[in-house]
């Protein structure tokens, strides 16, 4: 039965993204954005991050002052491919001002522990405010995920 309900769970996902992908090339043209699709980009190129609702405690007043109503949609893998309108775009912080951007500086320029970068902290403090964010429910996944972070960087770095 289980099994059952799965499928026609994914049926049904997969019909709701053929919809919205269809709503949006009408819409929008043939180069409205696709569920899940990917996009390549050249890193050294980014200079913003959408911060939406997680970060307001660790951002300087003035930024903690530009949320839009839809920063909890757009966080969501429910959210890609859809077309947003809104002042959702203004929920966005210098890369060099991003909390994780900064952990991951201090670990990988800086070749600080995870610990003493604030990592581990900081992420306790995110999954309080979000369960399972980056995959994450414990701190045994944080650990985890850091380890991963880790292995990514030494192979990008190759």
């Amino acid at each position: 039965m289980k099994r059952i309900k799965m499928k026609i769970w994914n049926k049904s996902k997969i019909m709701r993204h053929f919809a919205r992908d269809a709503h949006n090339r009408l819409l929008y043209g043939r180069h409205a954005p696709l569920t899940a699709q990917l996009v390549f980009i050249d890193p050294s190129n980014i200079q913003f991050v959408y911060y939406g609702n997680l970060w307001d405690e660790e951002l300087p007043e003035p930024l903690q002052k530009n949320k839009s109503i839809h920063a909890p949609l757009l966080g969501s893998r429910s959210a890609s491919g859809k077309v947003v309108g809104g002042d959702w775009d203004k929920d966005i912080i210098p890369l060099n001002q991003c909390p994780k951007y900064l952990v991951c500086q201090k670990r990988f320029i800086g070749g600080m522990s995870w610990e003493d970068t604030g990592g581990y902290e900081m992420m306790r403090q995110i999954l309080i405010k979000k369960p399972g964010a980056d995959g994450c429910h414990t701190m045994a996944d944080v650990i985890k995920r850091f380890e991963n972070v880790d292995n990514l960087y030494q192979y990008v770095k190759k």
